[in-house]
């Protein structure tokens, strides 16, 4: 994702300067580096890691696929639940919300502010005969698109995974963000409860408070007090889908 922020910003900067240093009669310099740019900006985006394969096992539902066997839920935008009752357990799938990755709000920060930047970089480079301030300038503009581009795309829910709850009368058996299954013993499980985990912030600007609210939104997990530690054992979830999968658990354990 980085490689490709900069690829971007390598594209913006390469289709603005020639105009920047046109205007400034700078004419002899524009294409080359635009060109160069450009390169250098192909180059990352080739280089960039491509994601992981996503595949679903022939024999297992979405949310029971283990991550560390090589495997992985696609992402998507609404949490869902998947709930097997049957004659001694419930089996309850869970597959969290991600939010989409923030792209164009953060390339127009690029171009506005990009374009700001090479404009006084090369207005201060023509002046002085530096070219070092073009750069200077260059480098200040495009910042906010990093920051920009960070602070929309960071997750503040933390560790978020699809699980599989397997309940019975003596024990719930969920599958972790590494994908491992771990047993908690209903005698030594002391609560179970739903809660959301971030709480929606102020935003700057409705893009990023649309973001806050969104991430609010989906926070909710199923934590349990275990041997008084507090663990959870799902994640990314929306109020309506975290009570249904709480009320499932419940039933099953014949917790009140």
């Amino acid at each position: 994702m980085i490689r490709k922020t900069i690829a971007i910003v390598l594209f913006a900067a390469g289709a603005l300067l020639p105009v920047v240093l046109t205007l400034i009669h700078n004419t002899g310099i524009a294409w080359p580096t635009s060109v160069v740019l450009f390169v250098v900006g192909g180059g990352l985006w080739l280089s960039a890691r491509p994601k992981p394969q996503l595949v679903y096992a022939p024999d297992m539902r979405p949310g029971e696929v283990p991550v560390s066997q090589g495997y992985s839920v696609p992402p998507q935008t609404k949490a869902t639940v998947l709930i097997d009752k049957m004659i001694d357990r419930t089996l309850v799938h869970l597959i969290p919300a991600h939010a989409e990755k923030a792209v164009v709000w953060p390339i127009l920060v690029a171009i506005v502010m990009g374009g700001l930047g090479l404009f006084f970089g090369g207005i201060a480079a023509d002046l002085t005969r530096n070219p070092l301030w073009l750069v200077f300038w260059g480098v200040l503009g495009f910042a906010p698109a990093f920051l920009s581009s960070r602070i929309l795309n960071k997750d503040p829910r933390g560790e978020v995974f699809a699980t599989r709850l397997n309940v019975t009368d003596s024990y719930i058996e969920a599958r972790d963000a590494e994908g491992e299954m771990e047993m908690y013993q209903k005698g030594k499980i002391d609560r179970l409860t739903k809660e959301p985990v971030y709480l929606s912030e102020l935003g700057k600007h409705k893009i990023q408070q649309d973001r806050f609210d969104w991430y609010a939104k989906y926070s909710f997990a199923l934590f349990i007090t275990y041997e008084g530690k507090k663990i959870a054992i799902a994640s990314g979830l929306d109020a309506p889908v975290a009570e249904t999968a709480f009320q499932a658990v419940c039933k099953q354990l014949d917790f009140s």
